[in-house]
This record gives C-alpha cells, structure tokens and sequence, in this order.
C-alpha cells in the first residue's frame, strides 16, 4: 500500500538514530559504530573534531549559491549531453506512486585533487574555492571516512583498511551534493527525496536548521535530529554488499516543508566508476556470497533503471534464486521445515513433485490461451457487468474457478502447505485453514493476458505489490516476467512447465502476527512477445474476519487489527490505511429544516466534521444519528438514503460512507473529495464549538 507524504515533518516513531561520540574510549566507539551500522545503516556522530566554524562557512557558501540569479547558477549547469553527475540541475519528476521529487542540486567532486574539475565549482565567491573551506571540509571528511571505514572492517574480523581498498583504496572519490529544497504549500503531492538507499560506500550528511531527513526502521519512519556540529553518517548500498550483508543501507527520505526552504549538504564516498565491487573474499569462505560483483558504473546504470522505469527486460539484480521446495522428499518434517523457512524469510518459495499432472497444466494453459485468442465480442460474452460489485468476467482482473479446475490448488492448499505452515506456528495442522473461513475458503482463477510492449520504460505488467488474500499458486507459460523483492533487490522468478510458485499473501502474514512474510513481487512485460499466467487466490468469504490467531496473541502483543475481508480489500485496494485504531464518534446534525445549498453543506459538514476532531493521522468512524436525509449534492442514487456510518481520512480530506436505500433497502458505499471550502471552514468552526 502506498504511503502517504506526511502533512509536516513528522516521524511516526519517538526513537532517535544511533548517535555516537567519538571523543570516547576507541573500543567502545567502534563497538558502537558496528552496531548502528548492524542495525540503522545510520548513526550520529558528535565531537568529531571537525571545526564548527568550517562547517557554518561552508553551509553559507553553499546558501549563497543557491540565493544567485537563475543566469548566474546556470553557469555551472550540468551540460544536456553529460553522462557525469558535475554541474547545477534541477530534479523535478514522478515516483512509482505518482508524487513527485523536487529539488536543486549542485554537485561536483572534491576528492582526490586529479578529479576536481572547476568549471562546476561556483564563480560567485573565490572563498568557495578556497583551500580552508571546501577542500579543506573535504580532507576532514575522509579522514572521518577512512577512520569509520576501518571500525567497520575490524567488526568483519578483517585488517583495518579492508572496506577502504574494496572500495578503490586512494582512488576513492568525494563528491559534494548541495541540495536545495523549496518550500512546498501542498505536502502531499511533493516529496524533497523519496524512500531510498544511497548507492555509494558512504555518505557524511549536513543540514540546515529545517528539519527534513527521516530513517526508516522497524517498519517505521523516524525524524533525524541534529545540530549544527553533528554529521549524519549513512551507510550504503556499496558498504552492504562488500560485508556480504553483515551491514545495513540506510533507509531513508526527504520531507519539505510549506514555507521554508531546506539546504544539506551530503557528501558521497563512493568507488572509480571501472572499480569492481562485491563482497570481500574473506567473507564468503564459508558463507555463499549474497550479492554478485559489479562493475560501479554498471550498478549505478542498474540500479537507476531499477528506480526510474522498469526494466528493458526481465531483469532482477541479484543471481539468487527464490527457495526450492521439492514435495517428494519422504522425509516429510524437512518438506516442512522448508515451506516454514521460506514463508519467514521470502513470503515465496516454488513447488516441484508436487504430485500435480503436467498435462492437466498444460491443458489448462491451453484453454486459457485460446479464450484470449478469440474475438472480442465472444470474449465480451463473458464480460463483467457494469453495475456489478464481484469481480467476475472478462476485463476484470479476476476469474473465479469452477470445481473441476480448482482441484490443483486445493490440493496443494488444503492438505500440505497450510497445514505446515500451522505446525511451524507450534498450532494444531487445520489453524490457519480455520483462520481462513474453513470449508467457506474461495478460490478465484485470474488468467493475466500481457500484451507485447515495445517501450518498456512505459509499463509494468503488475507493479510492486503483495497480494491481498491468504494464499496464491502461480502457473506461467514459457515468457519471463516474474521478479521477487529480497533484501532491497528484484530476484528473477525461474520456472519451468511443473514448477508451482506460491506466494504467501496479506492474509496469512496477518494471521500468523507477522511471522510469515507476504511475499513481494511484480511483473515485467516483454517487447516482442505476449505473456499469460494463472495464478489462483484462496481467499476468506467476504463477510469473513481475519486477524491474528489469538494463540499468537497470549505473549505477544497483536501486530494487525482484525478486518471484515470485505473492508480489508476495499481500504488496501483505495491505499488507505489500515493498522489504525479506530474511534467511534457519536454525532448529530439534523438537516431536516435545511434547503438547497445549505441543506447540502450540512449534509456533507456530517463526513468532514471528524476531519478536524481527529489531531494526528487517523481514522475517525463517525455513526449518524440523523434520520433520513436527502444527500442530493452527488448522484442521484443517493436521495432518500439513510447514512450509516462515515469514514474520513485527514491527510487527504477525502471521506466515504455507508448508506441505506429507503426505496431499495440495499445498502452503498460511496467515495468523496471534499465538497467545498464552505464546507470545510463549518466542519472545522463545529469542532471548535464542540470542544469549547
């Protein structure tokens, strides 16, 4: 589910990063300094012997850059044809979820002198390139690296300059990154950096005093708080992968803020670009390697691609495949073990010898291609009504199985794979089975037609979801397109015509309190070719509630809130939240005197009021105790209806509610954006009335 730009710099968590003091004992610094990188990939680091006074001369430097003429900044533009990263731009594009990044750069290299190329440096103040401010901010800098660099080696039971020289040993590179983030009135449609890891080795991070820069940790966003001495050291991804996984890439993002302007000046060590990376052959003596070496230039291409578009081609970055599970095994209790590891570790695992008939697969595949082959008005023959609220029929994304089809996936679902899964849970076999709905589970067939697509960079087959039901078993025919996302990395999804790929979904990683994982993944589409597959969901009944087992719950405090299915679809399929408490609101506005406008601001002042009640980012039910009223401000489905109940979110001043048909008895749900200024200046005044 998409997250939402908070409406100000706002964490959700009330734990700082890591901050380190490193006027310390050594020992005790470097322990530290390996357990944040172990834990945060970010830490703080306070009396690092860095002069204050350089630091406040460089961020006005930099701020007096930024305070240029446009003619004058241009001047040190990156040029249109440059395939470096030197030079003044502007970064102003879409996210995957559609918000946007904006942001003014500048950057340019200040280490080692034979890189440094002046024509970016600013021309407006010869003290920016004087040696006592940003080259000698740049010598302070690395040796903070170097010094970091080798607490982290020494962690990894190696000598002190082993992650120096698998990053390029005095080839290493410092660049500069002045950013500039202007103030943004509408928070939600603009991000100053969206969630991200740093590709280098590592990053040292200063900021003025606008706050911004959130960690991600523990599922959770937490605000960095610093002053004016201390520096942000973030690790990255290049660090990650030469420890073989041991340490973190931080997690993090930019928020920006509605009427000021936010400056930091990160500075980024990263290898020469013809530098091979990977992990360090000490470490994978006895440990498989987790990542595979790159060329930096190469990661760097990959690894923009693997944000900006999607991928030319079927491509995951990393050569790991996802777990193997072959279901011949007699040795049952490892067939188990297997299934249990992987829904903790990857939410996704393949079946092979799964009992299954290849030729009932093939079949399958066969009829499925030869629907999508016909004539669009046969197809259409089986289309979903318009005013339909099930998902069956063609242009639908699903199609549910009948009996004679379903047996496969019953199979595997009913006898083996749930009832491992519960066993791995210390639950009696049938637990999650029963969590599901029991004998009232449903299975939904969705065979996905991928029409060819010459310009990839155009389109996803599926973007990077987890699915919503409890359990899916996935069939492809001969074209690649399935990825998984594993430790920060899109893996290729390999199959063969027996092969089964099953995911484990949102359902049971809710009921299982978060031990199992719903596993990520997306699909690709190929440029020449089409692509079909049959995936099968189990899901609950509509009416069914899912939460976590209560025997998992006795110690352990719940970590999902329980859901009628049916709610927990519409919220995730709508990206509204969903582990929110909420709070029952008893409110009464009678509009039965009012007419026209008025009776309808009313009406509408109903669904908005908990918009103002609510004080932080929550949803607030409210239950009418109105009688009928006439909702005559959207169609006209609505006169005569009977509100029930009303949800509003307040991030995004949207609200939906439930209603009542007089005439029909058949009850609606409806969607709204706010219905006018009007509207909203009444709710807010009611509040206050309220709470006075």
């Amino acid at each position: 589910m998409a997250e939402l730009v908070p409406s100000k710099f706002q964490g959700t968590s009330p734990v700082d990063i890591p901050i380190v003091d490193l006027s310390n004992n050594e020992d005790l610094v470097a322990r530290a300094v390996v357990k944040a990188s172990e834990e945060w990939g970010m830490f703080l680091v306070v009396n690092h012997g860095i002069p204050t006074e350089l630091m406040r001369r460089l961020k006005e430097l930099g701020t007096e850059f930024f305070e240029l003429p446009e003619k004058e900044k241009e001047a040190v533009a990156r040029p249109a044809d440059s395939m470096d990263l030197e030079g003044y731009t502007t970064d102003y594009e879409k996210d995957k979820e559609g918000r946007k990044t904006w942001a003014d750069h500048l950057f340019h290299r200040v280490w080692p002198a034979s890189r440094i190329n002046y024509r970016f440096w600013p021309k407006n103040s010869p003290d920016y390139r004087h040696e006592e401010v940003n080259e000698e901010y740049a010598r302070e800098i690395k040796k903070q690296s170097e010094k970091i660099m080798g607490w982290l080696s020494e962690g990894l039971g190696l000598h002190r300059d082993a992650l120096k020289e698998g990053l390029g040993g005095e080839t290493v590179e410092y660049l500069m990154k002045i950013i500039f983030y202007p103030p943004c009135p509408k928070l939600e449609l603009l991000y100053g950096a969206p969630h991200h890891t740093d590709l280098n080795g590592i990053t040292f991070l200063i900021a003025d005093e606008v706050d911004g820069l959130q960690a991600y940790q523990d599922n959770k966003w937490v605000d960095v708080k610093y002053d004016d001495s201390s520096i942000v050291v973030i690790i990255a991804d290049q660090i990650k992968r030469m420890s073989n996984g041991r340490y973190k890439s931080g997690e993090h993002r930019v928020t920006m803020d509605t009427v000021r302007t936010r400056l930091s000046w990160p500075v980024f060590a990263e290898p020469n670009l013809d530098h091979v990376v990977g992990p360090l052959a000490e470490l994978v003596i006895d440990d498989a390697p987790k990542f595979k070496p790159y060329v930096y230039r190469e990661y760097k291409k990959e690894k923009k691609n693997m944000a900006e578009s999607v991928p030319s081609k079927f491509q995951g970055t990393s050569p790991v495949d996802i777990p193997i599970v072959d279901l011949s095994n007699p040795n049952e209790d490892l067939v188990a073990r297997a299934v249990v590891k992987a829904s903790e570790t990857w939410g996704m695992f393949q079946v092979v010898n799964h009992g299954v008939p290849i030729e009932l697969m093939r079949r399958l595949k066969e009829l499925g291609t030869e629907f999508f082959e016909l004539p669009e008005k046969e197809k259409e023959a089986v289309a979903r009504p318009a005013d339909s609220t099930d998902l069956e029929g063609y242009t639908t994304d699903y199609k549910k199985d009948g009996e004679g089809r379903k047996t496969w996936a019953d199979h595997l679902f009913h006898r083996k794979i749930m009832g491992w899964l519960s066993e791995g849970l210390g639950l009696h076999r049938d637990a999650l089975k029963e969590g599901l709905g029991g004998e009232k589970v449903e299975y939904l067939m969705k065979i996905i037609f991928y029409p060819p697509c010459p310009k990839l960079e155009l389109l996803y087959g599926a973007p990077h979801h987890t699915d919503l039901n409890g359990i899916t078993f996935l069939i492809a025919d001969e074209v690649d397109g399935l990825q998984a996302y594993q430790d920060n990395k899109w893996v290729d999804v390999k199959y063969d015509d027996s092969g089964i790929v099953v995911i484990i979904a949102d359902q049971i990683k809710r009921m299982s309190n978060g031990r199992y994982k719903s596993g990520e993944h997306r699909a690709t589409m190929d440029m020449v070719r089409t692509r079909l597959s049959w995936p099968v969901f189990a899901e609950p009944n509509l009416d069914h509630v899912v939460g976590p087992l209560p025997e998992l719950v006795v110690d352990d405090a719940p970590k999902f809130k329980p859901y009628v299915y049916r709610e927990y679809k519409f919220l995730k399929m709508n990206k509204l939240p969903l582990e929110i408490e909420t709070t029952p609101l008893p409110l009464l506005l009678d509009a039965g005197k009012a007419r026209g406008r008025r009776r309808r601001e009313i009406c509408y002042i109903f669904l908005m009021v908990s918009l103002a009640l609510s004080q932080s980012s929550r949803l607030v039910s409210c239950f009418a105790l109105t009688q009928s009223v006439s909702l005559d401000l959207v169609p006209s489905k609505l006169e005569q209806t009977f509100v029930v109940s009303a949800q509003v979110f307040k991030t995004t001043g949207t609200a939906s509610f439930t209603g009542v048909s007089r005439k029909s008895c058949t009850r609606s749900t409806f969607h709204l954006l706010p219905y006018s200024e009007f509207a909203l200046h009444m709710c807010f005044r009611l509040s206050q009335e309220r709470v006075a």
